[in-house]
C-alpha cells in the first residue's frame, strides 16, 4: 500500500502593519481594506483565515468569504473591533475585508493583517 500524503502546510501572511492600508470612508463610514488588485484575494488552497485590526476610529470588522468578483454570493461577518485575532473557517474562493462605523467621508491609515493557512 503507497503511503498517505501528508498535509503540506500552505500559508500566506498580509502585512499591513509595516505599511499601514489606507482606507477611505464613504460618506457612510464605510471603508474596504485593499488586499489586492480587486481589493479582495483568492483564497481557493486555504482552510482558515486569520484576521486581526489595529487602532482605527472604525468600529466595526467585516469579513467577506464567498465569490466576490461580477455577481457576488458570499457570506458576511460582522464583528466588533476589539483587538482580538478573528478566525474564519474558509468558505468561498474570495475574501473581502472591510471596517464600518469610521469617520465619514475621509481616510485614515489602518494596521491589519490577515494571515491565511491550510
Amino acid at each position: 500500500m503507497p503511503p498517505v500524503p501528508k498535509d503540506v502546510p500552505n500559508t500566506r501572511f498580509i502585512d499591513l502593519v509595516t505599511n499601514p492600508a489606507q482606507v477611505a470612508y464613504s460618506r457612510f463610514g464605510e471603508g474596504l481594506v485593499d488586499l489586492g488588485p480587486n481589493r479582495h484575494i483568492k483564497v481557493s488552497g486555504y482552510r482558515k483565515v486569520n484576521v486581526r485590526i489595529g487602532s482605527t476610529q472604525a468600529t466595526e470588522l467585516r469579513v467577506v468569504l464567498g465569490k466576490i468578483d461580477g455577481t457576488t454570493l458570499s457570506t458576511e461577518h460582522r464583528l466588533p473591533i476589539d483587538q482580538q485575532t478573528h478566525t474564519f473557517d474558509i468558505t468561498g474562493p474570495e475574501l473581502g475585508v472591510s471596517l464600518s462605523g469610521g469617520p465619514a467621508n475621509t481616510t485614515e491609515s489602518v494596521q491589519c493583517w490577515v494571515y491565511l493557512t491550510s
